[in-house]
C-alpha cells in the first residue's frame, strides 16, 4: 500500500471506522461522500479479501490495477451496483466478492489495464474536466509499455522511487533486465515527462488537423457563397487567422485544488506536469 492510499485512508478513519457496511454504503447515495466512503470500503474494510481473490487468479495485471478498476466500477453510475445490495439476501463480502470475481474473469481477458474514473462524479474545484478526460484516453492508448506503466502507477499514487523498484522487479522476471541492473528514480521521471510531451503535442497536433479542416470546410462553403469581388478579401482574411491549441504552453497560474478522490488528483497532477512539458 503506497503513501497516498495511506493518507487517504487515515483521513478518512475517524469518520468511517466506527460506521457498519451497511450504513457506510447509505453514505453513497450521497454524491459528496461517495467516493470516499466506497474507497474507504474497498482498501481498508476489505482489502484483505480482495488481496487474497487476487492472490488466487490467473491475471498478468498486478493488485493495484485491479483495484483501481475495481473502484472505477463501482463508483461509475453513482455507486449503483453497490447500492442495489440487499443486507437481507446476503453479505456484504459475499456480494463483493462476487462482483470483483467477475471483473477478474473479465480483466483476464484483457492485456492492459485501463483508465476509467467517472469523472462526471467528481468534483474537479474548477479543473476543465474535459482535459483530464483527453489526458485519461491518451494514457490508456500510449504504446510504450514502460512509459505507460510509469503514468499508470503515478496516477495510483506512487513515486518514482517505488516506480523504478516495481519496473527493476518486472524486467527481472522477464528476464528484459540483466540481474546487476537496475531501473533508477531519474530513469521514471524522464519517461513520465517525455510521455506527457508526447501525449501534450500529439494532442496539438490532432487540434491543429480538426482546425484545418473545419477552416478549409468553411472556405468552401464562403466560396459558393461570396461574390467573385469579395471572394479575394474573404480569403486574405481567413488568411490571417491562426490556430490557437487548446493545451495551455505553460502551466496555469492557479494550480487545480485537490479533488479529494486520490485517483482523480493523480491525474490531475500529471495534468499540470503535462501543461508545463
Amino acid at each position: 500500500m503506497n503513501q497516498v492510499i495511506s493518507s487517504t485512508i487515515t483521513r478518512l478513519k475517524p469518520a468511517l471506522s466506527a460506521l457498519s457496511d451497511v450504513e457506510i454504503i447509505e453514505a453513497l447515495s450521497d454524491d459528496e461522500s461517495a467516493g470516499d466512503a466506497l474507497f474507504y470500503l474497498l482498501y481498508e474494510r476489505y482489502r484483505p479479501m480482495l488481496r487474497k481473490l487476487f492472490g488466487g487468479s490467473k491475471t498478468s495485471w498486478d493488485f493495484d490495477d485491479f483495484m483501481l478498476e475495481l473502484y472505477c466500477k463501482l463508483f461509475d453510475d453513482h455507486c449503483a451496483d453497490l447500492r442495489r445490495f440487499n443486507p437481507k439476501r446476503a453479505k456484504l463480502s459475499t456480494y463483493l466478492y462476487t462482483i470483483a470475481r467477475n471483473l477478474l474473469a473479465n480483466l483476464a481477458k484483457r492485456e492492459e489495464p485501463m483508465l476509467n474514473v467517472p469523472l462526471d462524479q467528481c468534483d474537479l474545484a474548477g479543473t476543465d474536466a474535459h482535459d483530464v478526460m483527453v489526458l485519461m484516453d491518451a494514457i490508456n492508448t500510449y504504446p510504450k509499455p514502460d512509459a505507460r506503466y510509469v503514468l499508470f502507477k503515478t496516477v495510483e499514487g506512487y513515486k518514482s522511487k517505488e516506480i523504478a523498484d516495481m519496473l527493476t522487479s518486472l524486467h527481472h522476471e522477464d528476464g528484459s533486465l540483466a540481474p546487476n541492473e537496475t531501473r533508477t528514480e531519474a530513469y521514471v521521471n524522464t519517461l513520465r515527462s517525455r510521455a506527457l510531451r508526447d501525449i501534450r503535442l500529439s494532442l496539438i497536433a490532432e487540434q491543429a488537423d480538426d482546425w484545418k479542416y473545419s477552416a478549409a470546410k468553411r472556405m468552401r462553403k464562403e466560396e459558393s457563397r461570396w461574390p467573385d469581388s469579395g471572394l479575394m478579401e474573404f480569403k486574405v482574411r481567413r488568411s490571417e487567422q491562426t490556430f490557437e491549441p487548446e493545451i495551455p504552453v505553460a502551466a496555469p497560474t492557479a494550480a487545480a485544488a485537490p479533488a479529494g478522490n486520490p485517483f482523480v488528483d493523480g491525474l490531475l497532477s500529471l495534468l499540470r506536469e503535462m501543461r508545463a512539458a
